[in-house]
């Protein structure tokens, strides 16, 4: 295609193009009109790359660009023999990706990858130079653990992990763990694993290496923990694991850390967080980082009678402590305790875990008490029962100014929870579970047509005057699954007219199927890529 017709400078064009927050569809789209936008928008298609299971279908690629065209496998046909094009204008995607993220909620169709596959992707990696941060969600891990060494040899700019360690795959033991943590050197870590194995002492066993990644981390700025121990363990114990199993961690003093999020079973000692007679690790960990702004715990199961008692005691224990808190996430007990500090005035997102485990230490207990937050601008209401519209009502009243509201479960009066929404004249985004609609609506079937439901949102819409998206998760289900929620787009014309859009669960082909095509042809150009080009003899089988 020719070039448009512009003298525009190509500063003025670079302008246009990278600072007017176009989709990256659009970006994709302009990149093939002519050379030069090609040039000008490549680093920023690929600044950041979202895989799912076509992972060994751009490892290839990787490979492609990394061996000189001359060298590259001929496949024949019967047309000819054919060699792969060089990349457009010598650009290389090793050269431009800082972000690489690995998840397949977009694309459950697949299970793994056949040696071959494995291989071209241990082998692309890291030729990533320039990586800064790696996000591994895929139900899937390398049978040789070691890929992750050597990427972190390689990729020496990697300062952001997060790894989910699969549940339905064998697991890594303590020596392929080490290979999986041997960075260094962090600002940003999170670890998802809820099979920890036993240790008869802290009842969850923590990979010493995992210990190392983070205390090796100085400048470390998030850490995010949710881990839980497998319940199929030998002498598995429901009290969850013991923090003492992180006790380095807690014992070190991360100057830059600004989030700090400890979910799963994590057994905090609450009985000593909120004494200060008692040693408490967490307390000590939270007093040492005064400049956190973000804090999750965790339930604490030994703590259900906490909310019966008097918090005069644990708040003289936690006086002074985190004066910079902006967010705060955890439940019922420590979410009545924290209100009664001094940040809590300044707090802008507060998330609630449950509703207590009876009736008696429901979040009616200290829903009349609940102080004005005047600051909050987004609140979550994370449990699945035992919320009541009544409760409901009295928070809310004490949060005039939320912006967005999560709430997976209601029951009581619906009206109550509709007058509840009403007065949340700054509301733009709301988030709720499967049941609240039926129950705003009135009626008892949870689900009902497209056309029924869009009506509702309608009068949803027309009731919250700054009320512009709505998103419904389902049932049996947690916040933060790209493929199943339900949203609701509202668009509101100067006229007054309101227009509700629907996105429903996504649908997405079977992608990257078709690496395996010509199994001959990638195991030439594996050979050729390690030998002549990596530096190393494959030691994989292929």
């Amino acid at each position: 295609m020719y070039p448009p017709n512009t003298q525009l400078p190509v500063e003025i064009l670079f302008h246009i193009l990278l600072s007017s927050n176009f989709p990256l569809a659009d970006l994709a789209t302009f990149s093939k009109v002519c050379r030069q936008w090609y040039r000008i928008l490549f680093p920023a298609l690929y600044d950041t790359v979202y895989l799912s299971w076509d992972v060994p279908v751009f490892a290839a690629r990787i490979l492609y660009e990394h061996i000189p065209q001359q060298d590259l496998p001929i496949t024949p046909t019967r047309l000819g023999d054919i060699r792969p094009a060089a990349p457009i204008n010598g650009f290389r995607v090793t050269d431009y990706i800082k972000k690489l993220i690995l998840d397949n909620r977009v694309n459950r169709q697949r299970h793994g990858f056949c040696s071959l596959e494995s291989a071209i992707v241990a082998a692309a990696l890291p030729k990533l130079i320039r990586l800064k941060s790696i996000e591994w969600a895929l139900p899937w891990l390398p049978e040789k653990a070691e890929m992750f060494s050597v990427l972190s040899q390689h990729c020496k700019k990697i300062e952001h992990i997060s790894f989910d360690i699969p549940i339905n795959i064998n697991r890594y033991n303590d020596d392929q763990f080490t290979h999986m943590f041997s960075f260094a050197n962090l600002k940003h870590i999170r670890i998802k694993d809820l099979r920890l194995a036993h240790d008869p002492e802290t009842n969850g066993h923590i990979p010493p290496s995992l210990i190392r990644m983070m205390v090796s981390s100085p400048e470390l700025e998030h850490l995010e923990l949710e881990l839980q121990e497998n319940p199929q363990n030998e002498g598995y114990e429901e009290i969850g694991w013991l923090v003492e199993a992180i006790a380095p961690v807690l014992a070190h003093t991360f100057p830059n850390l600004k989030t700090f999020s400890l979910k799963g079973t994590a057994n905090i000692d609450s009985e000593f967080f909120v004494n200060a007679g008692e040693n408490s690790d967490i307390r000590s960990f939270l007093f040492r980082h005064p400049n956190l702004h973000t804090l999750e715990l965790p339930w604490d199961w030994s703590m259900n009678a906490l909310i019966h008692e008097p918090l005069q005691l644990a708040t003289t224990a936690l006086r002074g402590v985190l004066p910079n808190l902006r967010r705060f996430s955890g439940p019922t007990y420590l979410v009545a305790l924290f209100l009664k500090l001094d940040f809590a005035r300044g707090l802008e997102h507060l998330a609630i875990h449950d509703t207590a485990d009876d009736e008696e230490s429901d979040l009616s207990k200290f829903a009349r008490s609940f102080p004005r937050l005047p600051n909050l601008q987004r609140l979550d209401f994370l449990s699945s029962y035992m919320l009541d519209s009544a409760s409901f009502f009295e928070v809310v009243k004490a949060t005039p100014n939320i912006t967005e509201l999560t709430l997976l479960w209601v029951d009581g009066d619906p009206e109550t929870t509709r007058v509840a929404l009403t007065s949340l004249a700054k509301l733009r985004a709301l988030n709720l579970g499967f049941n609240v609609l039926p129950h705003l609506c009135n009626r008892s079937q949870k689900y009902v047509s497209k056309e029924q439901e869009s009506h509702e949102v309608f009068e949803l819409a027309r009731q919250c005057p700054s009320l512009k998206f709505l998103r419904i998760y389902p049932e049996e289900d947690t916040p933060g699954g790209l493929d199943h929620q339900i949203c609701w787009y509202i668009q509101r014309c100067s006229t007054g007219v309101i227009n509700i859009t629907f996105s429903g669960p996504l649908e997405w082909s079977n992608i990257g199927g078709d690496l395996m095509s010509d199994v001959g042809y990638y195991q030439r150009l594996y050979k050729v890529f390690t030998e002549q080009y990596w530096g190393f003899t494959p030691t994989i089988e292929v």
